[in-house]
Order: C-alpha cells, then sequence, then structure tokens
C-alpha cells in the first residue's frame, strides 16, 4: 500500500477544547534511530482531557497534538534502525525512551510534553518508546493490554480452547 504525501493530525494553537484543529502537514521522513508509523488506534484518557484543557501546568510549544497512547505499523524506517522493520506492529509505551530497568533522564511523556499520538501518521525516536505488537489482536486490543501491562512484561497469549 503506497503512503499517502500527507498526514492528518489533531493540534492545539492554545488550550482548549475549542481550540482543537485537524491539520494536514507533509509526511515526514524518519531520521536516524527513528521510525514513521501510520496509527491504527489511538485511546483517549482522561489525562488527554486535561492536557487539552490547560496543560496539566506543564510547559511545551505550540502547537501540540494530544494523545499518550497508539498501535500502528511501521512504514519507514530511518538509518540505523536495526530492531524494528517496515511491516512491524507496534504500540508506543506512555514513558518515551523507556522501556523496562532504570527510569533514563531523557525519557518524555507521550502525549505531552512528548510527541502527542493523535495523527494519522507518527514519528517515533529512539530508545524505542514502542514494542512490537502481536499479529493475533487487533490495534484496539493491543492499546488496552498495552495500558494493562507494565514495560517490559510479556504479552499475554490468547488462550487456546479444544473442540
Amino acid at each position: 500500500m503506497q503512503e499517502p504525501q500527507t498526514l492528518r493530525r489533531w493540534q492545539l494553537s492554545s488550550f482548549g477544547r475549542e481550540q482543537l484543529r485537524q491539520v494536514e502537514l507533509p509526511l515526514p521522513t524518519p531520521g536516524p534511530g527513528q521510525i514513521l508509523v501510520r496509527v491504527g488506534a489511538v485511546s483517549l484518557n482522561y489525562r488527554d482531557l486535561l492536557m487539552v484543557r490547560d496543560g496539566m501546568g506543564m510547559k511545551f510549544d505550540m502547537p501540540f497534538t494530544p494523545g499518550s497512547d497508539m498501535a500502528g505499523t511501521i512504514v519507514a524506517t530511518g538509518p540505523g534502525v536495526q530492531r524494528f522493520a517496515i511491516g512491524d506492529r507496534v504500540v508506543n509505551t506512555f514513558w518515551g525512551g523507556w522501556i523496562d530497568g532504570q527510569w533514563p533522564t531523557g525519557a518524555v511523556l507521550a502525549g505531552g510534553p512528548g510527541p502527542g499520538m493523535l495523527a494519522s501518521h507518527v514519528v517515533l525516536d529512539r530508545p524505542g518508546p514502542w514494542r512490537r505488537r502481536p499479529r493475533w489482536t487487533s490495534p484496539k486490543r493491543a492499546r488496552c493490554r498495552a495500558r494493562a501491562s507494565p514495560p517490559g512484561s510479556r504479552w499475554p497469549r490468547p488462550a487456546r480452547t479444544r473442540r
């Protein structure tokens, strides 16, 4: 499937739900260590509502794209990406740059002040704020499972039944 030359995303020019607008922008090319993901599902949480309302007291640059969680498919990789390939299904983690173990000082919250996921495509940086999504689950179910499982945990396998 050929990717469009543009992406659509929701963004705020200032705080407040009435400021939320959908815009169309050129599709970015991933840089070194980055992946470009076609978003398949986004979950909206209470935190996302608060970020739109007033940013929860955080300061960050406008325009701002809300949304902390997404599941999608990699459509392009930048130079140096070895862990993932085009076609891999992935979900982001809430703390970008932190997969497990000691929390790195460079970890950033997705959906503010880090990049928001409420878009048709997103570029994610290394170290991976993402993990593979099992082929047996849909993007919507993947978002729910990713929120319920801590970083570094193994995905639960679907139960097998005898007939």
